[in-house]
């Protein structure tokens, strides 16, 4: 059967580079993965907190999913969950550099965290 959508609020879309998939985060805190041409859904996961932001990495197409504790990379379509990195801050904003080496992590305390492909911090801007 095919996928269906959220059951509540959508509060983040974004679309791969090159076009193939889209993401969706909701309030359900569920975030579903589309083909981005007939527009069905191909995989779901959930984290445990609402889906804040979403970001495809522009050169691999992994998805970096953000909530208010805690983010995630899911890397194929056979992937069904994601391991979750706490974050000591709620999480508003996400982007990847243009070589995709780095996620940059907008926080509500501030700051800004830059985060490697693994999700390790490597820089903290304060404010």
């Amino acid at each position: 059967g095919s996928l269906k959508g959220h059951t509540g609020t959508v509060f983040c879309l974004c679309f791969s580079k090159d076009g193939k998939r889209f993401a969706s985060g909701g309030a359900d805190k569920k975030v579903i993965i589309w083909d981005g041409y007939d527009l069905k859904g191909i995989v779901k996961y959930t984290h445990d907190q609402p889906i804040q932001t979403l970001a495809f990495n522009p050169v691999n197409n992994f998805l970096i999913s953000c909530t208010a504790t805690d983010f995630g990379f899911w890397y194929s379509k056979d992937q069904r969950n994601v391991d979750k990195i706490r974050v000591n801050s709620r999480i508003c904003s996400c982007s990847w550099t243009n070589d995709g080496q780095y996620v940059a992590l907008g926080l509500f305390n501030g700051n800004v965290s830059i985060r490697d492909k693994e999700g390790v911090e490597k820089v903290v801007i304060t404010r």
